[in-house]
């Protein structure tokens, strides 16, 4: 207490350091301090110094030691001070701050990339637009997906609806209700009309009725030709109907024909049964094609003699192809004279004719060529046919 009462009645040296000594300047204090303590002990215990002025006075050398003293205490003070300051600092810098805000994360972006504001202005701008542009887009696209599962799911219903009504369409009708198959049919030589006759489980005599029925209801111009197509149906497990024209030699056994084995297989399987229209009545024709000249040929010649029968009454040959003569005896039976066919020559083809004792022709054939036999009732309609076909090869 009294060195510090001793150092305030002192009069303030404005020349002193400790009166421009500053708490904040501490490099400063320090090396001053550094010297003072220095600079005593050498001046007192170096031997080898030569004091070249008297020694201080006491009033001196205590004003000197109170001065040291109190620098000291501030030095120390201020040491204390700093590391205080720095163990404050440090415990702020490693502190986790509560709330982060947009004002601090601009100003690190300044102070860290060395920003401007405006430039940082533009960028949170353009981050904006960016993001404006991703919302639409993705609206955009959104929508665009919505479309689009719309649409998917409105045509998976709608084939869903067609597939459930196929299946009651096709397995649920009756079986009454056949699908007709039209077959194709194909004329040997040109025919002005085609008309179908079906012959599924008929007998020979209902298939030559039928076919007499045509000739009669054909109400066609004169010299016209009128192909009546035979079908046979069949029906399937499904109970749809499917129609195929039946081959020649399926025509002649429906018929019971008696031709030789020969001749059947030297048939082909297509043939054209048709009616031509004359001023005098329609007269029927039978096309047959065949590849065995030879065979077929030697067939015919046998099937001369029940050729007649077997194409009655389509062709009208029993009601002309014998003669009843008188009766004399008491059982009343007919006795019929046969008639044979002979040799002719129309259009320079041969010709055998089937004639009654009045000359009239009944039935004759002819080949076209090797390959084609033609059976009729009149010249004309076989003059008409020889033309067709001569006119279908051409075109061919």
């Amino acid at each position: 207490m009294a060195e510090e009462e001793i150092q305030f009645q002192q009069t303030p040296n404005t020349s002193s350091p400790r009166n421009n000594f500053n708490p904040l300047q501490k490099q400063d204090v320090y090396s001053d301090a550094r010297e003072k303590i220095e600079i005593k002990p050498q001046n007192q215990n170096s031997p080898s110094s030569i004091p070249t002025q008297p020694p201080p006075p006491p009033s001196t050398q205590i004003y000197e030691k109170q001065n040291h003293q109190a620098s000291q205490d501030n030095i120390d003070a201020n040491e204390q001070k700093y590391k205080n300051k720095n163990k404050f600092d440090k415990y702020k810098e490693t502190s986790v701050k509560p709330l982060r805000t947009y004002k601090d994360d601009i100003a690190n972006a300044m102070k860290n990339r060395k920003g401007s504001f405006v430039g940082i202005i533009t960028a949170e701008n353009d981050r904006n637009v960016k993001n404006k542009e991703k919302i639409e887009n993705k609206k955009n696209y959104s929508s665009k997906e919505y479309v689009k599962k719309a649409s998917i799911v409105i045509l998976s219903a709608t084939l869903i609806v067609f597939g459930v009504s196929a299946l009651f369409y096709f397995y649920g009708k009756r079986k009454s209700d056949i699908v007709e198959i039209q077959p194709k049919i194909k004329s040997i030589i040109f025919a002005d009309e085609i008309e179908e006759f079906e012959i599924t489980d008929l007998s020979r005599r209902q298939i030559l009725s039928g076919l007499s029925f045509i000739k009669k209801q054909t109400t066609l111009p004169e010299s016209k030709i009128k192909n009546i197509s035979i079908v046979k149906s069949t029906e399937d497990k499904s109970g749809a109907v499917d129609k195929k024209l039946i081959s020649s030699v399926d025509f002649l056994n429906s018929i019971e024909a008696r031709v030789t084995a020969s001749f059947i297989r030297s048939l082909e399987t297509v043939f054209m049964l048709g009616i031509h229209i004359l001023r005098s009545g329609s007269q029927p024709f039978l096309i047959l094609k065949t590849s065995f000249y030879e065979n077929s040929f030697a067939g015919m010649l046998q099937w001369e003699s029940d050729i007649k029968e077997d194409l009655a009454p389509l062709f009208n040959v029993l009601d002309t192809n014998t003669e009843k003569v008188n009766q004399e005896d008491d059982t009343n039976k007919a006795v019929f004279s046969a008639i044979t066919f002979n040799d002719a020559v129309i259009k320079n083809k041969d010709v055998r004719i089937l004639k009654n004792k009045n000359s009239k022709t009944l039935l004759m054939y002819s080949f076209l060529d090797k390959n084609t036999i033609v059976i009729t009732t009149n010249e004309n309609t076989f003059n008409e046919v020889f033309t067709r076909f001569n006119s279908s090869r051409i075109l061919q």
